[in-house]
């Protein structure tokens, strides 16, 4: 299984697949999650795509690779499949004021205000965003947006 040195955990697309075909990671073993909530729908999201590769056999199609760019310390899932919207998880490498977190190959900014690295930030990109992208997503945190 192909492994994060940032998160110390697998490397997961958005269904918690890992590079193994029918092996699937959830909650701390993928990081350290801050929220059980987080941990919960980890689990459920990996038992239904787990249900899914039964059922169907693995997906096919493009994956495109996320990193963690200025200011973003780790991140999951790691690889998007562009077929449904994601919500990413990520924490900042440093505390920082008026925070802002961009994704400067779609075009899409979320203000954050206050991020600290001990709280994870959550970022939701729609299908039509993912569909946008080439073969790589950049995650960037800077401080001092309005």
């Amino acid at each position: 299984i192909e492994m994060d040195p940032l998160t110390t955990g697998p490397r997961v697309t958005e269904d918690m697949a890992t590079s193994v075909p029918g092996v699937y990671a959830a909650g701390n073993v993928l990081l350290v999650n801050d929220l059980v909530d987080y941990v919960a729908q980890q689990a459920i999201t990996a038992g239904e795509a787990a249900a899914r590769y039964v059922r169907d056999g693995a997906p096919e199609g493009k994956v495109t690779e996320v990193e963690c760019g200025t200011g973003c310390r780790l991140i999951v899932p790691q690889r998007v499949t562009g077929e449904k919207g994601v919500t990413f998880l990520l924490r900042v490498t440093e505390p920082m004021e008026n925070a802002v977190l961009r994704v400067p190959e779609l075009g899409k900014e979320k203000k954050l205000g206050r991020a600290v690295p001990g709280e994870m930030e959550k970022l939701r990109l729609k299908q039509t965003d993912l569909a946008k992208a080439g073969g790589t997503i950049t995650i960037v945190v800077e401080e001092g947006g309005e």
